[in-house]
């Protein structure tokens, strides 16, 4: 599954309101990868920088009806076939 990867850039005070110190966060995000989400990212990212990596988990698809029935094909045989797992 894709994912994005990049740096969300926040500015903090760390001094007063009359003496303001202001540094820059960088807070790590990731998210699934998907149009909507990359226009997130292209908005959000620190210098505009983010990356589309594949995270190595397999995609939540639901199989495919041929896919189903085959397996399903596949179980009958076995269990008339008297075998057992």
């Amino acid at each position: 599954m894709k994912v994005l990867k990049y740096n969300l850039c926040t500015r903090v005070n760390n001094g007063t309101e009359e003496n303001p110190e202001w540094e820059d966060v960088l807070f790590p995000v990731t998210m699934g990868w998907n149009e909507a989400n990359e226009e997130i990212a292209k908005c959000e990212a620190y210098n505009g920088e983010y990356t589309i990596e594949e995270d190595g988990m397999k995609e939540n698809t639901e199989p495919t009806p041929e896919e189903r029935i085959k397996e399903l094909e596949e179980a009958l045989a076995l269990l008339l076939s008297g075998a057992t797992e």
